[in-house]
């Protein structure tokens, strides 16, 4: 926690957690977390319907990608999978 203008009450664990965090996101679908940002920040200040095909396009591009098929794959193995970022 971050007293109101001040420092974490615990840098250590702030730091950990911040670490823990940063490396499951270096592992993940890159590609997936990328079209996510894109629809967020291009629809953000759009009209909903067309925020929402923004992310219906975003979407279709994440499912139909070589990552969402290693994480599948990996899932039904049971392994990690080791995305490539397409």
């Amino acid at each position: 926690m971050t007293p109101a203008g001040g420092e974490p009450a615990n840098r250590k664990e702030l730091d950990a957690a911040v670490d823990e965090l940063t490396g499951r996101l270096a592992k993940a679908a890159t590609f997936a977390i990328a079209m996510m940002k894109d629809a967020v920040n291009r629809g953000q200040d759009r009209p909903l319907e067309e925020g929402l095909r923004i992310e219906a396009r975003n979407f279709a591009r994440a499912v139909l990608s070589e990552d969402a098929v290693t994480g599948i794959v990996a899932f039904f193995q049971k392994q990690e999978p080791e995305f490539k970022g397409r």
